[in-house]
């Protein structure tokens, strides 16, 4: 592959990236105006976040698998349509619980990019510049973090949902001509029913967490989680409330 072309996929997908982590944390930023509108608690804005983050935290090994064998372009353009246009609906909820199953869709439909978009880029970069492409994917999760509280706090909560949402249907448009392979492996034609390929998904599964450093990474990975979706969730509600001049 060209090297201009492996840099325009980075940047769409870092782009892509931006989009997913705004549309993540828009919400952080509305506390006041979902406790206004809603009366929400704070206990029911952390479970927003928790839901959102349960069922993406569920569902990311499941798309993982799938994404090394479904096709790719499809399930990028799949998954960001899905969570830009869950985003976008969230604009015109009319009470907590509808905004909660939509917030829970965005995070459903999160999980399937993370798996599929680092194996792209892994797959187009030599494995010297595998790092340093992260690093440049990553971006993305912290400025769209930022830019996310940002609009959240700023704009109304129909406004905002809407701004963030919109630009994610044009990046997965163009996810769809992403000159990359279709699927990461060869299909096994004999394995064809669905109890044969829930047992290669186990016995895969199985393998991994057989290995005790992944085991030890994931444990931190958790718990890094864990704190930063707190403390993201609440630090803006937090600084307007008890540091209103800072």
């Amino acid at each position: 592959m060209k090297r201009s072309t492996a840099r325009w996929i980075l940047l769409l997908l870092t782009a892509i990236n931006f989009v997913n982590y705004m549309d993540r944390f828009v919400i952080a930023g509305m506390y006041d105006a979902l406790h206004t509108e809603f009366g929400i608690s704070n206990a029911e804005f952390g479970l927003l976040t928790t839901i959102t983050f349960g069922l993406h935290a569920a569902t990311t090994i499941p798309f993982g698998w799938l994404a090394d064998r479904w096709n790719r372009r499809w399930l990028v353009f799949g998954a960001v349509a899905s969570w830009s246009i869950a985003t976008i609906l969230c604009a015109g909820v009319k009470d907590f619980w509808m905004l909660a199953a939509l917030r829970g869709f965005v995070g459903l439909a999160e999980a399937a990019y993370g798996p599929v978009s680092i194996v792209i880029l892994c797959e187009i970069f030599p494995e010297e510049k595998k790092a340093q492409t992260i690093g440049i994917y990553n971006v993305g999760m912290f400025l769209g973090t930022g830019v996310g509280l940002a609009m959240g706090a700023s704009l109304s909560r129909h406004l905002a949902f809407i701004v963030v949402g919109a630009p994610g249907l044009a990046l997965g448009a163009l996810a769809l001509i992403m000159p990359v392979s279709a699927t990461r492996v060869v299909q096994d034609t004999r394995r064809t029913s669905l109890r044969e390929k829930a047992h290669l998904f186990w016995s895969q599964l199985t393998h991994l967490m057989s290995l005790r450093t992944l085991r030890w990474m994931l444990v931190g990975g958790v718990l890094v989680s864990f704190s930063a979706g707190g403390y993201i969730t609440f630090v803006q509600t937090f600084v307007a409330r008890f540091k209103p001049g800072f």
